[in-house]
């Protein structure tokens, strides 16, 4: 209820604020919802077609390093080596984008549990993941991250130079 009633209020305060939908301003929803929801999506779900749902999920975590290393690329984000916070980040970086691709490129042994055939079976036309095209379902899934960084970054932009953001949220 209380949601509710602060959603009323925000709805009520900003409406004579919000400028009218522009040619400019459809461009921008257009390219935000292009990375974030299309090519982010589209481009992760094939690589989910030739990589394991578990490579997937552990490639998510290196989103915040590749934004990161995005902003700073951008001058949006200012690095300072001799700092303490500033190496720390640096290094936090490193790590995890090195991790990242350790964990693309180095395949290790089959690891086999107590029983010989899986127990639920995931896809009927008898791919096996992890086996053909792991690599390339790797990178097409950093390649899906990269998106929603880019994604979360003009989103930044479109923050600092728009005063109704919170409508573009999808």
């Amino acid at each position: 209820m209380t949601r509710r009633l602060s959603v009323v209020f925000r709805i009520n305060a900003i409406r004579n604020k919000r400028p009218s939908l522009s040619i400019p301003i459809l461009m921008k929803i257009f390219v935000l919802a292009l990375f974030g929801i299309t090519v982010h999506q589209n481009i992760y779900y094939a690589g989910l077609d030739h990589t394991s749902p578990t490579v997937a999920s552990a490639l998510s975590n290196v989103i915040p390093a590749l934004t990161f290393l995005l902003a700073v690329l951008l001058r949006m984000e200012k690095v300072r080596i001799r700092s303490a916070t500033g190496g720390a980040k640096l290094i936090g970086t490193i790590f995890c984008i090195s991790g990242a691709l350790v964990f693309t490129f180095w395949k290790g042994p089959l690891f086999r549990g107590f029983v010989k055939r899986p127990l639920i079976v995931v896809h009927d036309h008898g791919k096996v993941h992890g086996k053909e095209n792991w690599i390339q379902g790797s990178l097409l899934i950093l390649a899906s991250h990269i998106a929603f960084s880019v994604w979360l970054i003009l989103q930044v932009i479109e923050k600092l130079s728009s005063a109704a953001f919170f409508d573009l949220k999808f």
